[in-house]
């Protein structure tokens, strides 16, 4: 909302809870329920780091199927290919464009990719160094993911940042991984101590 029709929707405000227009992107979902995780953790006196390890798996696994179904309603779409493995989306309904060209299948890579770090994280988990590692490998590997798959997606209208260098979702992701690192560093000190 804030980055593709800022206009539109500081006009018509109740508009942004018109969750079935769809509109609402992964990162946004993210920042919020983190803000909201850290938040309700500390109100119950939750370890935030244990905490975050047991969501970390989860998110990705959500991740996995929510760009599976991406796929089926042709949102989030990639860019115009010739690679074998392109997808072509034909049904009037789709929000993939353009109709009846083969698109690079952003979704499948997102999505597959997503199910690499599920696994990945529930090994780490078996394996943790110290509470939050888990997390923080997921807040690491799914920004890597992001900026990787940015580079093949053609819904353009989701906006960019820096003259255009950048997506949105790729400067999101950047953020994320310059944060993760004092993290990762205060979680593992705290975790040995």
């Amino acid at each position: 909302m804030l980055f593709e029709n800022f206009a539109y929707f500081k006009e018509y405000p109740i508009q942004m809870f018109y969750f079935w227009q769809g509109g609402f992107t992964f990162y946004g979902a993210f920042i919020v329920a983190g803000f909201g995780m850290v938040y309700y953790a500390y109100k119950k006196q939750i370890n935030i780091p244990a905490y975050s390890d047991i969501a970390a798996p989860s998110i990705a696994l959500g991740l996995f199927i929510g760009r599976l179904g991406c796929l089926l309603a042709g949102c989030c779409w990639g860019r115009p290919t010739d690679l074998p493995w392109g997808i072509t989306f034909t049904h009037r309904h789709s929000f993939a464009s353009p109709l009846g060209t083969p698109l690079h299948p952003t979704q499948l890579y997102e999505s597959l990719l997503s199910l690499g770090i599920y696994i990945y994280l529930l090994w780490r988990g078996k394996h943790r160094g110290y509470p939050g590692q888990v997390a923080v490998h997921g807040l690491a590997l799914y920004p890597l993911v992001r900026i990787f798959v940015e580079y093949f997606r053609g819904d353009a209208y989701r906006g960019f940042v820096m003259g255009g260098f950048l997506s949105t979702s790729q400067f999101i992701s950047v953020a994320i991984l310059l944060l993760v690192v004092p993290i990762a560093w205060y979680w593992k000190k705290k975790g040995k101590a």
